[in-house]
């Protein structure tokens, strides 16, 4: 656990909290080139760790759409 403004806070609460942060800058939807962008990684990235199933997309037509809140795995990772 952490702590935020002096209380514990679990690592699962902090990892809800960002990703409800994320979702609030780009939807529950967005693409990869706007997910790059906010977070600040490549495109290659991000189509990387679709490939892995680590971040959950599908195509429509020739977009592709990411699931927002999939990333909530990757995060934790990083708590």
């Amino acid at each position: 656990s952490r702590r935020r403004n002096g209380m514990k806070i679990s690592e699962e609460d902090l990892s809800t909290e960002i990703i409800e942060q994320l979702v609030n800058m780009v939807g529950e939807f967005t693409n990869v080139n706007d997910l790059a962008e906010t977070l600040n990684v490549s495109r290659t990235t991000i189509s990387r760790k679709i490939e892995e199933g680590e971040i959950v997309a599908f195509h429509f037509g020739s977009r592709v759409i990411v699931v927002t809140r999939s990333l909530q795995g990757i995060i934790e990772k990083f708590l």
